[in-house]
């Protein structure tokens, strides 16, 4: 199963109610930085028990359209 984990990093939009209206887990980061921001997301992700994860910043500076040509080729490989 695929989760979106959002990391609220102390954004004064609504993108976290955004993705929480889309599904999402959204963990509040209230001290900023990008690090604490990864910290956060990773946190959540092993407690999520998840096997893959990938940062994408809110920035528009990923394409999250790609996604899955990155990550299915993980999944296929034999362990």
């Amino acid at each position: 199963m695929n989760q979106i984990i959002v990391v609220d990093n102390g954004s004064t939009d609504a993108t976290a109610q955004a993705a929480k209206n889309a599904g999402a887990i959204v963990v509040s980061q209230p001290t900023r930085g990008y690090g604490r921001a990864c910290r956060a997301g990773m946190n959540a992700a092993v407690e999520a028990g998840a096997d893959i994860v990938a940062f994408i910043d809110g920035d528009g500076s990923d394409c999250p359209e790609f996604m899955n040509e990155l990550v299915r080729p993980i999944q296929e490989k034999p362990l």
